[in-house]
């Protein structure tokens, strides 16, 4: 029985060796059917090409992805912050505005001898100068640097504006004990000048009392006339202004001109007239004390003054540039971000399209 199983075994495998062997490789229909197959298979590999191409693109969409995402991110953060940086410039250049005001309004104070207006006036200065450094003047990073030329154009008449301004405030508090010295002698002159005219006009009544020499009469009269004129041209070099100048030079001449005229009338008079006028020696010597003090120091009172004129005169040009520039540095600073961020995600988007459009193109390709 096994024997037999054996015998089929062999001649069945002997059957196959046979029809392998009558194939013949070189026969045309079996090199077509090889081909066909070959064919078929390459099909299928290719027909997989674009599925495969698509799941390999993955990781550059995603890549791509995380850049938009981190892009927005950025995006929001320099707006932010430019929000926060036009804000805080706002801030400043209001605080200039106000300080510029400020400033004119204390160095007018200060040249009258207000006291407190020189710590104002000195607080105010150092901190225009500070607040102005904060815009990137004095190289500060705390806001954006004003290197556009609109801005740095408008930068300029302010710190021109400023750097005069500065030095008319130095030459004010350089002069500070002069000027606080101008109210007390200013003072005394007021209160010495209505004592000096009414003893002048008690040495009038002496002379024509006691002699009725028309020169002597006219000495005395114009004496009193001496001490009138005084009073006035004092308070008129006080105020300052285009006749300050004239009206100290007259004050000296008068002063010195009250003391010849006391020693004419005392070469001839009697002892009448000799008692009034040691009365009147004895104010006009204190008067003159206080003129005295007052024109010793007149140049550097001129000079605070004018500083003062200055200050004022240049404060609505200041307050004016300031305005301006706090404008352009504004339309400046929100184009810095708005100019190149939408071309950054216009440029991110037209990728996307590009590369998807390719890849969809590839795929109708292969369908084909």
């Amino acid at each position: 029985m096994v024997t037999a199983q054996n015998e089929v075994k062999e001649n069945f495998q002997d059957q196959v060796f046979k029809d392998m062997d009558l194939v013949d490789v070189d026969d045309p229909l079996t090199a077509t059917m090889e081909r066909d197959i070959a064919s078929l298979d390459l099909t299928h590999a290719e027909q997989a090409s674009p599925l495969s191409k698509l799941f390999s693109n993955i990781p550059l969409f995603i890549a791509a992805l995380l850049i938009a995402v981190i892009g927005f991110i950025v995006f929001q953060t320099l707006e932010t912050q430019q929000s926060a940086t036009k804000a805080q410039y706002g801030q400043t250049t209001s605080q200039l505005m106000m300080l510029s005001q400020g400033i004119a309004k204390d160095a007018r104070e200060a040249v009258f001898g207000n006291n407190d207006a020189f710590d104002r006036l000195r607080e105010q200065s150092d901190r225009f100068a500070s607040e102005f450094n904060t815009l990137g003047v004095g190289g500060s990073s705390r806001l954006l640097s004003p290197a556009l030329p609109d801005v740095t154009e408008q930068i300029e008449p302010v710190s021109e504006l400023w750097s005069a301004t500065q030095q008319d405030v130095d030459t004010i508090l350089v002069h500070q004990q002069v000027l606080l010295n101008t109210p007390g002698h200013l003072k005394r002159i007021n209160e010495l000048a209505p004592l000096l005219l009414t003893h002048s006009d008690e040495v009038v009544e002496a002379v024509v009392r006691e002699s009725r020499d028309p020169e002597q009469v006219n000495i005395a009269g114009r004496q009193r006339s001496l001490s009138q004129r005084i009073a006035k041209n004092v308070n008129i070099f006080a105020q300052g202004g285009s006749e300050a100048a004239v009206a100290a030079t007259q004050v000296g001449k008068d002063t010195r001109l009250f003391e010849l005229t006391s020693q004419q009338l005392r070469q001839s008079s009697g002892p009448v007239v000799q008692a009034k006028l040691d009365t009147v020696d004895v104010t006009f010597g204190e008067l003159k004390t206080a003129v005295y003090g007052l024109l010793g120091s007149v140049t550097e009172f001129f000079l605070a003054q004018s500083a003062a004129e200055n200050i004022v005169d240049n404060s609505v040009p200041l307050l004016a540039s300031v305005k301006t520039l706090s404008d352009t540095y504004t339309d400046e600073s929100h184009d810095q971000i708005s100019q190149w961020l939408p071309w950054v995600f216009g440029a991110l988007g037209v990728l996307f399209l590009f590369r998807s459009c390719w890849m969809k193109w590839e795929i109708l390709l292969m369908e084909i």
